[in-house]
Formats: C-alpha cells, sequence, structure tokens
C-alpha cells in the first residue's frame, strides 16, 4: 500500500540503468501521473480459485 513519490519513482528509474521497470497494475494506478513513469510497463494480476463452487459453499456458512 505504499505511495510513491517523485523521487522514489527517479531513483527507481536511476537504479534501473535504462531497464524497463515492471510493477503492478495497482501500483501503477497510482504512480501513472508521476513524471518519468513512462519508463514503465504494467501487468495484470488474476487470482483463480480452484473448487470455487466449494469455496462460495463454505463462504455462505460462514457468512450465515
Amino acid at each position: 500500500h505504499h505511495s510513491f513519490t517523485q523521487n522514489e519513482l527517479g531513483n527507481l528509474i536511476k537504479a534501473a540503468k535504462g531497464a524497463t521497470l515492471v510493477c503492478t497494475e495497482k501500483d501503477w494506478i497510482k504512480i501513472k501521473d508521476l513524471s518519468g513513469s513512462e519508463n514503465l510497463r504494467h501487468i495484470t494480476i488474476a487470482n483463480k480459485i480452484e473448487g470455487k463452487q466449494d469455496f462460495l459453499t463454505w463462504i455462505k456458512q460462514e457468512l450465515s
């Protein structure tokens, strides 16, 4: 839940020495308007629950 500052982003870009930085989509939303963000790429992370129906049944039982 870190909110990157302009200075922190600049330090990361400098440390990357020209390499492309990759962040999560969640972080991208928070830093996309900072100067230097054009040097970043973001990925989307998705969760998949195996045994979805069992999980939903369990949730319903716990909430009732």
